[in-house]
């Protein structure tokens, strides 16, 4: 890969050459555009005009404007010139021929690019895989090639299940149709069937399609129906969406539902709609779009009325959306449904007196005693009041206002709010439709009938029922929150909101706030907090909602404001219990690790320790003393042995706890202590091989991308086991692109950096380490900025491009760095002292590194990896001073650390490194003026 470099004006004109087809057409694909061009060719869009003039002027490329598919105004385009195509053919030609790295079923090996695109067949760009194959130094196969999803995964917990369905046959064979139309907008009044349409659509589909079901509520929000998709998506193997939404990345949301939707063959129904806030408009011209740009996903939309969110364009002349307004049944139909039933005369002249609407069917057939057509009244609410309500005895009339009170679909024993109410009354109003099954276990009243219960309520009987239907919810929420789904909880919570007593409206609050955090929509959660502490009275609650806050916000870097609710939560530390007091003395010793404040870390930790201890609370034992472990590990003055002590207990701990990812953690700890702070490859193994062991915690993704991380490390460091190690970044890289970590996608780039290093490639290994700095920048990851540049700096010296070498140095005076610069000051001082050597004062050098000497010498030999560093390189510089005896020294001492801690691949590499950079800093010295 050494060999594969590709500007953005090369990648352009290799993106472009893909559409030579539609030079002349006018109406052309949307990659065409600025935004295509950028997502495509890695460039941020602001940029692509910079780099598309200078083609322009070179007639490579021209710009035109015309529409766009499925757009509906013209846009600036690109495309190629005859000159143009002919260097892209010339470019794509030499492309294909570059060995790239490759991981597959055999392990990481070379291949050119054209024997990779031959391999994996059509589908995958060759602009693709240059990208993984620069950006991420390994092409991994099984990411590369998208494999087809099974059709496998229905999300119909809301759906209504259908015993009978007449008629409507034209309008299912055009929303079944897996041709035409792709977005179909079902509008009808209450109780026209427009759901039970869909039902039976999702029921035809089953063989054939992914099916996702939502019922949109008034308090959806665009992050909750994100984060329902992002269910469905990662039930079949694509948790990209759920994990962008984790970390609060909105605006990256809809991007990665457009590209988690191509290739999963999904029907999406969203039932409705009509209630939605006018917030989620947006999410719904996203969704119209994404259909138009994903051709195997389909989408019904259910609503009383029209919405906003498509214009005419999209109905008549792009054809994207299918309108249709549904009526009543024919009645010519009515018979088919009929003919077996009492009285079937009777039944459809009924039916017919009120238009054939399928709600006055269901009912009408439903009924003990049908009536006559001169009964009927073609108002619903008056034909309920008259011919059902007053044939119904008093327990199912209870029954019945109680399930009013329900948006969601609930269990049976949430319907029978007295104690003589028997299961029988349910049954009989199940029979006659009145409740009606609701997913697998749930069941649920039609929105119509439901509205006519509600309206016949009295305050006295809402003022009974609603303590009863406000537990049963709460509980609803409990169990869907143990199961893992907060978004059903925030369903269940929102309902009981509507009613709910005062006294409980502060801790169904927090409860919603708590589910909404798990979701990952922190705006949504502290609105819910702050209305918790509004209604709240009890200083013990208060301090609790503040604790939630501050963890909130320290999980998502914000020390001040974190800092801010510790303080507040600290406010009536006499109210707290003992374990509350815990919980937020655990919470500032994060705070303070967070800040790198280890001493107070330390105090903070052991306070939390002592109480969970003094209250026998081995959860809250094992989480203490785990955080005191990790500090033990980050600090550079911290305790190995300590450490140790700490998590051996965690561990014990774990093993009562019945959480195998907790337990999955502190072995993930001591896996890192004995690797890097003890040196004890043997021990290291044993505990990432209980990680190994556990299926349970390794389907957790980001305990899985910190093991794979870990593994490769310990593999290369360790081991020296180049191929494995490579294996294990790749795969982690793979996996944080799948899951959209841009994070763990540096450090698995800057790790790749090393196993290039220590394969002695060392361009590639400088290409992948100027990535993972620029990459690190962007998170503001400075202090990790600045190692990649320093690993940077020594490839320019082992190339002997002494030029380079010093431009890195150079940028780290840079203010963006600052920061990062304080926080790595060894480091920084190294290439300092280095720098003056190659400038030709040896005062300098030998005054930079006695500073960088000092510095790490004071953390005791805790530091041992910078103290290797500063020994290994002083000592090359020494030599290349003309004093070999010193430097042989400190050569000597540089082995130590190595042999001490086992670092085998270091041992290996370390001669060759030292007489690569002896000669070029004695070279340099002798281009120096005498």
């Amino acid at each position: 890969m050494g060999g594969l470099r590709l500007t953005a004006k090369e990648r352009i004109l290799l993106h472009l050459l893909e559409f030579t087809k539609y030079a002349d057409a006018v109406e052309v694909p949307p990659e065409m555009t600025q935004e295509g061009i950028a997502q495509v060719a890695w460039i941020l869009v602001p940029h692509v005009t910079q780099y598309v003039r200078p083609l322009i002027r070179e007639e490579l490329a021209r710009e035109r404007t015309t529409h766009i598919i499925g757009g509906r105004r013209k846009r600036k385009v690109y495309d190629l010139t005859d000159a143009g195509r002919r260097e892209a053919i010339r470019l794509r030609t030499a492309l294909r021929a570059e060995p790239v790295r490759v991981r597959d079923s055999r392990g990481v090996h070379d291949e050119t690019i054209d024997e990779i695109l031959r391999s994996v067949g059509g589908g995958v760009s060759l602009l693709d895989v240059a990208r993984r194959a620069v950006q991420g130094g390994v092409v991994d196969l099984d990411s590369l090639t998208e494999k087809p999803v099974a059709v496998h995964v229905q999300m119909l917990s809301n759906a209504p299940q259908v015993e009978w369905f007449v008629g409507r046959q034209v309008e299912l064979g055009t929303v079944t149709n897996p041709d035409g139309p792709r977005l179909f907008v079902v509008r009808g009044v209450a109780g026209i069937g427009k759901t039970t349409l869909a039902s039976k659509a999702c029921e035809l589909l089953r063989p054939s399609r992914n099916l996702f079901w939502h019922r949109v509520r008034p308090w959806d929000t665009t992050k909750s129906v994100l984060a329902a998709l992002g269910d469905f998506l990662a039930t079949m193997g694509k948790p990209g969406l759920r994990d962008v939404l984790m970390r609060g990345d909105l605006a990256q949301a809809i991007q990665v539902l457009q590209e988690a939707l191509r290739g999963s063959r999904s029907f999406l129904v969203f039932d409705d709609v009509h209630d939605a806030a006018p917030e989620l408009r947006p999410f719904f011209r996203a969704l119209k779009d994404i259909v138009v740009e994903v051709p195997d996903v389909r989408a019904l939309i259910l609503t009383r009325r029209a919405i906003p969110f498509y214009d005419r364009r999209d109905v008549i002349l792009q054809g994207v959306v299918k309108e249709i307004a549904l009526g009543g049944i024919d009645p010519a139909e009515l018979a088919t449904v009929l003919s077996d039933q009492p009285e079937s005369e009777s039944l459809a002249e009924a039916c017919r007196a009120v238009g054939g609407h399928p709600l006055f069917l269901t009912l009408v057939r439903a009924s003990p005693s049908p009536p006559q057509p001169a009964q009927i009244r073609h108002d619903l609410h008056e034909f309920v009041q008259e011919t059902v309500y007053r044939e119904l005895g008093e327990s199912e009339r209870q029954i019945m206002k109680v399930a009013c009170l329900y948006r969601v679909p609930m269990p049976r024993e949430a319907f029978l709010a007295a104690a003589g109410v028997s299961h029988d009354a349910f049954l009989a109003l199940v029979d006659r439709a009145l409740i009606s099954p609701v997913g697998e276990k749930g069941f649920g009243v039609h929105e119509t009938i439901q509205e006519f219960f509600e309206a016949v309520l009295t305050a006295a009987e809402m003022k009974e029922l609603s303590p009863f239907a406000t537990r049963a919810l709460q509980d609803q929420a409990g169990e869907a929150m143990k199961a893992g789904d907060p978004g059903s909880s925030i369903d269940c919570l929102s309902n009981a909101l509507r009613f709910a007593p005062e006294s409980e409206r502060g801790i169904i609050h927090e409860e919603l706030a708590d589910a909404h955090d798990r979701l990952g929509d922190f705006p949504a959660a502290q609105a819910a907090y702050e209305e918790a502490l509004r209604v709240t009275k009890s200083p013990a609650v208060t301090s609790r909602i503040h604790r939630k806050l501050a963890s909130a916000l320290l999980i998502r870097g914000d020390l001040k404001s974190a800092s801010s609710q510790i303080d507040a939560a600290l406010r009536d530390v006499g109210a707290l219990t003992e374990a509350e007091k815990g919980r937020i003395d655990l919470l500032r010793s994060d705070l303070a690790s967070s800040r790198e404040e280890w001493e107070e870390a330390q105090e903070y930790g052991e306070a939390a320790l002592r109480i969970f201890q003094g209250a026998k609370d081995p959860r809250g034992e094992a989480e203490a003393l785990l955080e005191l472990g990790n500090d033990e590990i980050q600090s550079p003055a911290g305790d190995a042995r300590a450490a140790e002590g700490h998590l051996e207990r965690a561990l014990e701990l774990s093993e009562g706890l019945g959480d195998e990812i907790f337990r999955a953690k502190v072995h993930n700890a001591m896996a890192h202590l004995f690797a890097y702070r003890i040196g004890d490859a043997q021990k290291s193994g044993v505990h990432l091989a209980a990680i190994e062991a556990s299926p349970t915690a390794l389907q957790d993704l980001h305990l899985r991308r910190g093991f794979l991380m870990l593994k490769g490390y310990y593999c290369l460091e360790l081991l020296a086991d180049m191929g494995a190690a490579e294996a294990y970044f790749a795969e982690a890289m793979a996996l944080a692109e799948k899951i959209y970590d841009p994070d763990t996608m540096a450090s698995s780039r800057y790790a790749l950096g090393f196993v290039a290093y220590f394969q002695e490639r060392f361009e590639d290994a400088k290409s992948l380490f100027e990535q993972s700095a620029t990459d690190f920048a962007a998170l503001s990851l400075e202090g990790l900025a600045v190692e990649s540049l320093s690993m940077v700096a020594e490839c320019c010296l082992l190339l002997g491009d002494l030029e380079g070498f010093q431009a890195v140095v150079k940028s780290l005076r840079e203010p963006s760095l600052v920061h990062g610069v304080r926080a790595r000051f060894i480091l920084v001082k190294i290439l300092t002292g280095l720098d003056d050597l190659i400038r030709g004062d040896a005062n300098g050098c030998r005054a930079a590194f006695a500073e960088a000497l000092q510095r790490s010498e004071e953390s005791g030999g805790r530091e041992w990896p910078l103290l290797h560093a500063v020994h290994m390189f002083y000592g090359v510089a020494l030599i290349a001073l003309g004093d070999p005896v010193s430097g042989e020294a400190h050569l000597r001492q540089a082995d130590g650390f190595l042999r001490e801690h086992g670092l085998a691949a270091r041992l290996a590499l370390k001669p060759k490194v030292e007489q690569r950079l002896v000669t070029e800093l004695a070279r340099a010295r002798l281009r120096q003026p005498r």
